[in-house]
């Protein structure tokens, strides 16, 4: 009934929004490829719309097309260059891409426009860490625990930091902090650690 509601639509109008629409049912369904032609026609129609082409990096990313899924992200950036959100989606698909220094450049944008989101110190301590950086790596996980004490996961990942660079006093410290953590905290740290080179 969505997809006869959204035909109907375009039959009607020439506008790009149903084709999203057409693009979402498509993408739930399991059937990316309609949805990404769904979405090029949108974007032919609205080739600045940042959110269009976010949704298509989206499914490129989903779909392990993790280069396409750059350039769209890219695209979705230059359409919206301050939105926050934009740059740090294509930080978090660099750190996947393993490209931490090119993460970093995009982390660094979305905290300049968003500082006080300690998510985005978290993705930037990730990348640090890949990077390298592990003295910057530390600074910005104790940033995003400054920013937000109560998040227990943020001491957790000092804790691990820590122990990898052989301060196992400070470790043993953070890991006491860490105790409290959920069982959600604890499996997104242990995803956490997974990602870290």
């Amino acid at each position: 009934q969505a997809l006869r509601q959204y035909r109907l639509a375009l039959k009607t109008q020439n506008a790009a929004e149903p084709l999203v629409g057409l693009a979402q049912l498509y993408k739930r369904a399991g059937r990316r490829r309609e949805a990404i032609q769904e979405l090029e026609q949108a974007l032919q129609r609205e080739p600045e719309n940042a959110f269009y082409q976010h949704k298509l990096a989206e499914i490129f990313a989903e779909m392990g097309y993790r280069e396409q899924a750059l350039e769209a992200s890219m695209r979705s950036v230059a359409a919206a260059p301050t939105d926050s959100f934009y740059h740090w989606w294509m930080g978090d698909l660099l750190i996947a891409m393993k490209r931490p220094e090119e993460a970093l450049n995009a982390l660094r944008a979305a905290i300049e426009l968003s500082p006080g989101d300690d998510h985005l110190y978290l993705r930037a301590a990730v990348a640090f860490w890949n990077a390298g950086k592990r003295n910057e790596a530390v600074k910005s996980i104790r940033l995003a625990s400054d920013l937000d004490p109560e998040k227990n996961l943020y001491y957790g990942v000092l804790a691990h930091f820590l122990y990898e660079t052989d301060d196992f006093e400070g470790a043993l410290r953070e890991e006491k902090r860490a105790a409290n953590m959920d069982d959600y905290d604890a499996e997104l740290l242990e995803r956490l650690k997974a990602e870290l080179n």
